[in-house]
C-alpha cells in the first residue's frame, strides 16, 4: 500500500468541506434564490400599490373619484402605465372606496418586512412609500386622497 495516495483524498475532502460550509454560510447571509424572489414579487407589489394611490390621489385632485381600479386609466389618463394585478397570481389588487376622502388598497405580500428599517426593503431607487412595511398574507392599507 502507497503511503501517498491518502492525501489527495484527505485534500479532496478539506475542499469539500470548505466549498459545502461555504455555501451553507451563502445561504445564510444572503438568503435562499427563493427567499430573493419573494422578495422582490413584494417590492413590485408595494411599487404598484404607491402608484396606484398616486393615481386615485391624482383623480381625487381633479374632481373625480374612482370606485374600482379599472377606471384609473379613463380616469387619470395615460399617465398610468401600471400593472393592476399582482405579478404573481395576476389577480387585481384588491381596492375600495370608503368615501369620498378615503380609499383602501389591499395586497397579499409573501414576506414580513414589519422588523426592517425601509432601507433593507428596498430593491431599486423608487420605495414603496406607505406599503414597504407588511405583515406577511393579505394587507390592507386605509388611504388619505390627499
Amino acid at each position: 500500500m502507497r503511503k501517498g495516495s491518502a492525501v489527495p483524498i484527505t485534500l479532496a475532502a478539506i475542499w469539500a468541506v470548505v466549498i459545502f460550509g461555504a455555501l451553507v454560510l451563502t445561504f445564510v447571509v444572503i438568503g435562499s434564490p427563493a427567499k430573493a424572489r419573494r422578495e422582490h414579487a413584494d417590492q413590485i407589489r408595494e411599487d404598484a400599490l404607491s402608484s396606484i394611490a398616486q393615481g386615485v390621489r391624482q383623480a381625487a385632485t381633479s374632481g373625480k373619484d374612482v370606485n374600482e381600479l379599472s377606471q384609473l386609466e379613463s380616469t387619470v389618463g395615460g399617465f398610468y402605465d401600471i400593472d393592476l394585478n399582482d405579478p404573481v397570481t395576476g389577480q387585481p389588487y384588491g381596492y375600495k372606496r370608503i368615501d369620498h376622502l378615503h380609499f383602501q388598497l389591499c395586497a397579499t405580500f409573501e414576506t414580513d418586512t414589519m422588523d426592517k428599517p425601509k432601507g433593507e426593503t428596498s430593491f431599486s431607487y423608487y420605495s414603496g412609500g406607505d406599503f414597504y412595511r407588511h405583515k406577511k398574507g393579505l394587507v390592507c392599507f386605509t388611504l388619505d386622497v390627499r
